[in-house]
């Protein structure tokens, strides 16, 4: 018995070394590019971190400017957070610029902006449909009524989250 365990041991050991000896090398390549595969996913995640939470520092930078009443330097560093699209934030400094330029009575540069988002297929159907709405809002005594019932007409759809806002305000254009 204890003979033929010894053989069984010895022929398997030989089994083993010439599958290690033919397929070695790929086992080993195989260990190495997962390894690597992991390890530069790990780090992309890192660096994706870090860009996400450098646009959450600046856009936190930016209120805070806006809450101390600066605001001239808020509207820039919102413009910095929409020229650098990150997606969400993008969209948010717009509507931020857009009020601030709005409280600053700059009603051209705050329509702009509202017009900018609501045309930026980039952003999320929700900021698009809210940046229409605010510009319809904000222009109602600046343009032509069916232009912006045009506009408006979208939004009426029973599915929009800003249904019942856009009907109220088609009311208003129709009086």
């Amino acid at each position: 018995e204890g003979l033929m365990a010894e053989i069984e041991t010895d022929l398997r050991s030989d089994e083993f070394k010439k599958i290690w000896d033919k397929y070695g090398a790929a086992i080993i390549a195989l260990v190495i590019a997962l390894i690597l595969g992991v390890s530069g996913f790990q780090i992309y995640k890192y660096y994706e971190t870090q860009q996400h939470e450098s646009v959450v520092r600046r856009y936190e930078i930016a209120v805070r400017a806006q809450r101390e009443g600066k605001i001239d330097d808020a509207i820039a560093q919102f413009g910095a957070l929409v020229i650098d699209d990150r997606k969400g934030y993008s969209a948010l400094a717009r509507l931020n610029q857009a009020a601030l330029l709005w409280q600053k009575k700059d009603a051209d540069g705050a329509l702009a902006a509202y017009k900018a988002l609501a045309e930026d297929q980039k952003a999320d159907a929700i900021f698009r449909d809210l940046a229409v709405l605010l510009r319809v809002l904000h222009s109602i005594d600046r343009e032509d009524p069916k232009t912006l019932e045009a506009a408006l007409t979208p939004l009426t759809s029973p599915n929009n989250a800003f249904a019942t806002s856009a009907l109220e305000l088609s009311a208003l254009l129709a009086a």
